[in-house]
């Protein structure tokens, strides 16, 4: 795509009779005026209390189609849609959230996932789920 898209601005016209175009600019000329893409931030959908050892994101593959038909897919969603388990490793960090539920199961819960999404709601209701699975002191329950 970058290539179909740059390729006039990057490399010189075929010569007749020559098979390749000439670059214009070395590919690390290139590389190096481009800016470095941002870490990106997911929100954990899982619950440490189901396997500790075991982290599960809830993505949303960016694919889309702009009005005059140029196709985005987004860098991060599609690497990590394409990434196969137990082959390909991801470099991580977790931090430490500072979100807790109410104390007592039977207490209302109102979720708004502005700016989040489902992936920590998610992460919520698996963790309340086996709270709930595992309550034996009734007064925590309800």
């Amino acid at each position: 795509d970058f290539l179909e898209t740059f390729g006039p601005l990057l490399c010189t016209e075929t010569k007749q009779g020559e098979d390749k175009k000439e670059a214009l600019l070395p590919l690390a000329d290139i590389l190096s005026v481009l800016p470095r893409l941002n870490a990106r931030s997911y929100s954990i959908s899982s619950s440490p209390n189901d396997d500790p050892s075991i982290v599960s994101i809830t993505v949303g593959v960016v694919n889309v189609k702009t009005s005059a038909g140029v196709s985005i897919k987004g860098v991060c969603s599609n690497y990590l849609a394409r990434i196969q388990p137990n082959e390909d490793f991801v470099s991580c960090g977790i931090r430490t959230s500072s979100f807790r539920g109410p104390p007592k199961l039977s207490s209302p819960v109102i979720m708004v996932g502005a700016g989040t999404g489902l992936a920590p709601m998610m992460g919520f209701l698996a963790d309340r789920a086996l709270e709930l699975e595992s309550c034996v002191d009734t007064d925590k329950a309800g």
